[in-house]
């Protein structure tokens, strides 16, 4: 048995991955499917993603934040109907502003920044393992931490049709992924 496990820590080492117990935000709303949308690791799913012709939408929970990822392919254009976020913690909705998006520009080989409520454009972006859209990216944090609270954003507006995006429940979890060392 203890040759056993000592191949198994070795071709987890070689391989650059490592088990870890970590806490998350697990989402859950009326529509969209939750993801594990981690880097390369088998971890579980803490993504909410509703897909919305080619474009998706991505929201990922914090301890006192949240993530809204785009990614938009070329020929589509996507943006907020607004920018107020309302976040319901203990009952009390507070209401917030969403900042700007950014997503890098590999012609450019810059970062570059869009004002949330401004039209953000696709793009296929060109990797060695093929085309990816566009990924644009904010965050909203805020003061205090919950076990559980709720994210209410405003609808987007994909190709002129405007989406209305469901409220989304974050509760917080424990749960083992397995983790690449480089990523």
């Amino acid at each position: 048995m203890t040759k056993h496990l000592s191949c198994v820590l070795a071709a987890l080492l070689l391989v650059g991955c490592f088990p870890a117990v970590v806490t998350y935000y697990e989402p859950s709303a009326r529509s969209g499917s939750v993801i594990n949308d981690a880097c390369g690791a088998a971890a579980p799913a803490s993504t909410l993603k509703l897909q919305v012709k080619a474009t998706d939408l991505r929201v990922t929970g914090g301890e006192h934040s949240f993530t809204v990822t785009l990614r938009v392919p070329k020929g589509s254009t996507v943006r907020m109907a607004s920018t107020d976020v309302a976040v319901t913690v203990g009952g009390e909705a507070k209401h917030y502003a969403l900042g700007e998006f950014s997503y890098y520009d590999r012609e450019k080989r810059q970062s570059v920044k869009v004002a949330a409520g401004e039209t953000l454009g696709g793009a296929d972006e060109h990797f060695v393992f093929g085309n990816e859209p566009r990924i644009f990216q904010t965050s909203l944090q805020w003061e205090g931490a919950s076990d559980i609270y709720q994210v209410h954003l405003p609808a987007i507006v994909v190709d002129g049709n405007v989406i209305e995006i469901p409220t989304i429940t974050f509760t917080k979890k424990s749960g083992v992924g397995v983790y690449p060392v480089n990523c």
